[in-house]
């Protein structure tokens, strides 16, 4: 009872908005229904006292008020009625279970028998009638887990109905007799009414049952739940209903159930009866909201498809979670006063957020036996990985024992099947002339008896003795039979990696499956800052190291950087592997050979780019794929200035057949996240040979490469955007530069104008001419930029100098960490690559735009970070720029062009009809029904893991390249201490580097350390100082640009711990 009472203190301004006596706590709990529906008091004297004299109080004085004894007291209390619930629930959850492997047991039999008449020879599966495999077919349908479960807890609500009925009888009957009764036994009988009524009365007044008194007799009330709404567990997913009836012992509910389609907000609901256990109520709206029709549900319904999108964007961009993610339980009427800001909320509101907590992946129903929501604790996600992998490789090893097995067994009858080579021709033959003989004659028929096997036969035998006894007979042992199964195993077995369809990977796996790739790839295994991999690699049997993590990666299917992929009689270059499985591999190959085997969705409306407009694609020059170009066209108009901007089209690999989160290309991208440049060297999102394939760099005539095209119409003279448009496009004439190449031609460009007269520009070659005017746009669309302060900066496209670090070793794939030559290089940021950086954000605005119009959700960036919602209309940005390198932009892109193929089929039914009003009005209809592929209930569903996990890549991205940088600075520290043979216990090594900047107040400043081109913070003064530096910057003997020396005062590179202390000025 304590815990009750201080759970509900604890939760009180937030959830009840309001100070909540004792009294109703006390009444819900030690005032409950009897099996007769009866109100009864537990009966424990120990704590009635208590009770009364606390049940006045505001829940903020309970804790102070209670003696040490009487907190024990009521903890014991609720703790014996919480142990009834517990147990209650579990042997609910123990019937269920038993029922579910039951049923699956019987399925493997039917299945197993199925398969073993399917494997009979033609002659003797033609002597079994169709009607011995059709019941068997017939019965495995029937074996569904939810049909049966329904069967049984309609039985019950009957069952129950009866004997209430009989109960009422009995009561009909009883008091009949009591009329007859001497008026001795009335008198006695009366006496002990208005005991009873005293005591009854009594109740009342410490419990607020007083309503329950009616002239001395007890008269139970009618049901208030009966009429109302209910939340409810079905199938794994949550719904919401109104309660028909309910059994006479409250333990089985009938509910008209509201069915919602959310993917298509145009679907009408849908409404059916079910019945539930008690166990898979979340939650009654009857304590609240009364009686409700399920007209207003659908109602209700309705107007949530309207306000889907923003409503989520909302709670995302919100954080709602975060508002409720500790409480262990909570219920959507709690939930809907946290994110309305209200202590009353309406149904419409309440509705609202129970449809947002019923798709959160991360939300489960409360377990022991109570009502409500729970967050799914991060460690049971932990344990459903380490079983769902070890099962894996537990079925793969036993794959792989039988195929030795089946191996062992081929050698040695190898012989044998060429001596009966012969033989077995004779029976086939002999087999196929006595079921032509059949045939001919006509004595074979399906619906008349057989000389040997009639129907009759097998409608008296017992299907169940059939599945076990039958199917054994049915095994026939052969030749055949071996080179099939041996057939399967090359074929299929060898094949499966844990991301196959068949062992679909669950979302949370994600995080988990890179965690691994992370770990494989440290130096060390404290580099990461997630310990999970311990309990994985331990629960599993894998050394805990980062040569543990591979062998268990490859253990699951991923391959690794030897293995045959592609061309197979090709030396394919070296590269590092991501997470690739054979499967994709396999896909992979098909797009690169055969590209026409797989459906281009936007064939019918993608165009081909005009020819006559080159195509500039800008990148580093170390670039393996282009994946964003641009065209520029000035003359085709005389009010606007055209900007095209180009991007790889990788959707178009990814069919559009409302499929698409199976398709392996796009779980390949999803698992992966994105392309990783660390100093051993650059981790693709997909293999080199891909890549190359669809890269924009690959166009031609002859090769056209799949592109969406972003049309910009600028004002001419202006930055300013007029309109654009959105269209699939296939690209034949792009031209590469790096972008020093860029940069260099657009410096000697500028010179030769200044040296030239205007009207002498001919000279400037047409290469010239596009890069002059794409600086042209860059400074038009730089100054529209800064008067609407929308900086580059919040695209998290930085314009800074950036660093490299390049590691080499003495041969591909050796991890010797010790043997390793460091290289740290800068990129100065150059007009070229501020020309892309423009025309790309620029694109972002125009796509998000796009998604806004159409209400679709997509991944969003906001100074550099992914998140998948908005979290405002200035700062915040989708982007879809480069799907060959990055799943959020691939997402983006797969949302993006199947709004694009529903627009065309939409656009492509509108010019068959004839009357041009009646068109008109139906494309405003149908404009509102264009929906993405993929809704808010998938994006919510991956968005948390993609978030996290990709945090998790980049916190490892920046340890391990300071990891390198450390190290070389390790050589340098070790150099000098060998150099110095006195003192060497005392001797304090020093680096040389600029000022950068000074924080007088944290008494530190940043200094770039030149040797290694690396940025770190140093403290003013070292350890041994006992000055004291002010903040006026006069005492302070250094400014900023001036180059000082610096003391090592702490280095450990397990830790990545450098500190730095000023020693001296240069």
């Amino acid at each position: 009872m304590l815990k009750i009472n201080v759970n509900v203190l604890k939760n009180n301004c937030k959830f009840q908005n309001s100070i909540i006596s004792t009294t109703h706590i006390i009444k819900r709990h030690f005032v409950v229904r009897n099996d007769n529906n009866d109100f009864e008091y537990i009966n424990d004297e120990k704590i009635r006292d208590t009770i009364k004299r606390v049940s006045h109080l505001p829940l903020p004085q309970i804790k102070s008020s209670l003696s040490i004894t009487e907190r024990k007291r009521l903890t014991d209390s609720e703790k014996l009625e919480n142990k009834k619930k517990r147990a209650e629930a579990k042997v609910w959850e123990s019937k269920k279970e038993k029922l579910s492997k039951d049923i699956q047991n019987k399925k493997e039999k039917l299945q197993d028998s199925l398969k073993d008449v399917e494997g009979l020879p033609l002659g003797l599966k033609l002597l079994i009638p169709n009607s011995v495999t059709e019941k068997m077919k017939k019965k495995l349908e029937n074996l569904d887990e939810n049909k049966i479960e329904q069967i049984q807890l309609e039985k019950d609500f009957i069952g129950q109905q009866k004997k209430q009925q009989q109960q009422q009888q009995s009561n009909n009957d009883l008091e009949i007799r009591e009329n007859n009764i001497f008026s001795k036994n009335k008198k006695i009988n009366l006496e002990n009414s208005l005991n009873e009524k005293k005591n009854l009365k009594h109740l009342g007044l410490l419990f607020g049952v007083e309503n329950v008194i009616n002239e001395g007799l007890y008269k139970p009330p009618s049901n208030p739940l009966i009429n109302s709404a209910i939340e409810f567990l079905y199938k794994e997913k949550f719904y919401i209903g109104i309660v028909i009836d309910i059994s006479a012992d409250n333990r089985t509910f009938k509910i008209e159930r509201l069915i919602t389609d959310d993917d298509d907000i145009s679907s009408e609901p849908k409404v059916d009866t079910i019945y539930i256990s008690k166990h898979d109520v979340v939650d009654f709206w009857g304590k609240n909201f009364g009686v409700i029709e399920m007209s207003e549900l659908i109602k209700m319904q309705k107007q949530y498809q309207l306000e889907n999108y923003e409503f989520n964007s909302y709670l995302s961009a919100k954080s709602a979670n975060s508002l409720f993610i500790k409480e262990f339980e909570f219920t959507s009427t709690q939930v809907s006063k946290l994110i309305h800001n209200t202590s009353t909320p309406t149904k419409q509101q309440t509705y609202f957020t129970f449809k947002y907590l019923s798709t959160n992946t991360n939300i489960i129903k409360s377990k022991e036996g109570k009502n409500g929501f729970q967050f799914i604790e991060s460690n049971k996600s932990l344990e459903k990985f380490i079983k769902k992998i070890g099962n894996f490789i537990k079925i793969n090893q036993e794959i792989n024992n039988n195929n030795q097995e089946i191996d062992e067994y081929d050698e040695e009858e190898e012989e044998e099947e060429e001596e009966d080579d012969d033989e077995d021709k004779s029976i086939e033959k002999l087999e196929k002339s006595l079921f032509e003989t059949v045939l001919e004659k006509g004595e074979y028929n399906e619906t008349t008896e057989s000389s040997t096997i009639t129907e009759n036969d097998y409608d008296d035998y017992d299907e169940d003795d059939y599945d076990e006894d039958f199917s054994k007979d049915l095994k026939i042992e052969n030749i055949d039979q071996v080179k099939t199964i041996k057939l399967l195993r090359d074929n299929e077995n060898s094949k499966k990696s844990i991301i196959s369809k068949e062992n679909q990977i669950d979302i949370g796996d994600i995080y988990y499956l890179n965690l691994l790739k992370i770990v494989s790839l440290s130096p060390f295994n404290s580099l990461t800052i997630d310990e999970s991999f311990r309990k994985i690699l331990l629960d599993l049997n894998f050394e805990v190291s980062p040569n543990g993590a591979k062998q268990l990666l490859n253990s699951i299917g991923f391959l690794e950087i030897d293995s045959d992929c592609l061309n197979e009689n090709v030396i394919r270059q070296k590269t590092f592997f991501g997470l690739w499985s054979p499967e994709f591999f396999k896909y992979a190959e098909t797009i690169i050979n055969r590209p026409n085997e797989i459906q281009d969705s936007l064939s019918e409306s993608r165009i081909i780019f005009n020819e006559d407009l080159p195509v500039i694609a800008i990148d580093k020059k170390t670039t393996l794929a282009v994946d964003d170009a641009f065209s520029i066209d000035f003359n085709s108009s005389d009010t606007l200035d055209k900007l095209y901007v180009h991007i790889a089209d990788v959707s178009r690999w990814i069919p559009s057949d409302g499929s698409q989160h199976d398709n392996i290309l796009y779980r390949t991208s999803l698992l992966n996240l994105k392309t990783s440049y660390l100093p051993q060297g650059t981790f693709h999102l997909f293999p080199r040979e891909l890549l190359e394939s669809i890269s924009l760099s690959n166009a031609s005539k002859k090769n056209p490469v799949a592109s969406i095209t972003i049309e910009f119409n600028l004002l001419k003279g202006s930055g300013k955007l007029n309109s654009y448009k959105i269209y699939p496009t296939l690209l034949t004439n792009v031209v590469t530069l790096s972008q020093d190449q860029a940069s260099k031609h657009i410096r000697d460009s500028l010179e030769q104008q200044q040296e030239e007269n205007e009207n002498e520009n001919e000279s400037i070659g047409l290469g010239q001419k596009i890069l002059l005017q794409a600086n042209d746009l860059l400074n038009r669309r730089r100054e529209f930029r800064i008067e609407n302060k929308k900086e580059l900066e919040n695209y998290g496209r930085l314009g800074i100098d950036k660093s490299s670090v390049f590691i080499k070793r003495p041969s591909f794939g050796n991890i010797d960490n010790h043997n390793i030559d460091v290289k740290v290089s800068k990129t100065i940021y150059s007009v070229g690559q501020e020309i892309v950086d423009e025309f790309l954000s620029t694109a972002d605005d125009v796509i998000t735009d796009f998604f806004k119009k159409h209400n679709i959700h997509g991944f969003y960036r906001q100074f550099g970070q992914t998140a998948f919602q908005r979290a405002s209309n200035t700062n915040s940005f989708l982007s879809s720029t480069s799907p060959l390198r990055n799943f959020p932009h691939l997402f983006n892109q797969v949302q993006l062009t199947s709004i694009l193929k529903k627009k065309y089929d939409i656009q492509q039914k509108q010019q068959q009809q004839q009357q041009q009003q009646q068109q008109q009005q139906q494309d405003d209809q149908k404009e509102l029904n264009i929906q993405p592929v993929f809704n808010w209930d998938y994006i919510s569903m991956i968005g948390n893991d993609v978030v996290k996990t990709l945090t998790l890549k980049q916190s490892f991205d920046n340890k391990l390249l300071n990891y390198f940088i450390l190290t070389s600075i390790d050589k340098d520290i070790k150099q000098q201490k060998g150099d110095n043979h006195r003192n060497i216990s005392q001797f304090k090594p020093s680096l040389i580097g600029k000022v950068q900047s000074i924080d007088y107040n944290s008494q530190q400043f940043t200094i770039e350390l030149t040797k290694f081109k690396y940025t770190t913070v140093a403290s003013f003064k070292n350890q041994k100082s006992k000055s004291t530096y002010q903040s006026n910057g006069l005492v302070v003997p250094f400014s900023v640009g001036d180059t000082v020396f610096v003391s090592v005062e702490d280095f450990d590179l397990k830790r990545l711990v450098l500190q730095l202390s000023f020693l001296k000025i240069k």
